[in-house]
C-alpha cells in the first residue's frame, strides 16, 4: 500500500512540474488568452452541467 501511495504522490508530483515548466516555456502565449480563460471555464462547465441533467453521461 505504501508504494501504492508514493507512486502516486511521485506522479502528482511530476505531472505538476511538468505543468510549469511548460507554463514558463510558453508564458508569453498564454498571456494573451487569460482575459478569456473564465468564460471558457464557465462555457465547460455549463455544457458538462446540461450533458448530465441530459443523461448523456
Amino acid at each position: 500500500m505504501s508504494a501504492y501511495a508514493i507512486t502516486v504522490i511521485c506522479g502528482i508530483a511530476d505531472l505538476t512540474i511538468l505543468l510549469i515548466a511548460g507554463y514558463h516555456h510558453h508564458e508569453e502565449t498564454v498571456s494573451q488568452y487569460t482575459p478569456y480563460l473564465p468564460v471558457v471555464s464557465a462555457a465547460v462547465l455549463t455544457i458538462m452541467g446540461l450533458c448530465f441533467i441530459a443523461g448523456v453521461f
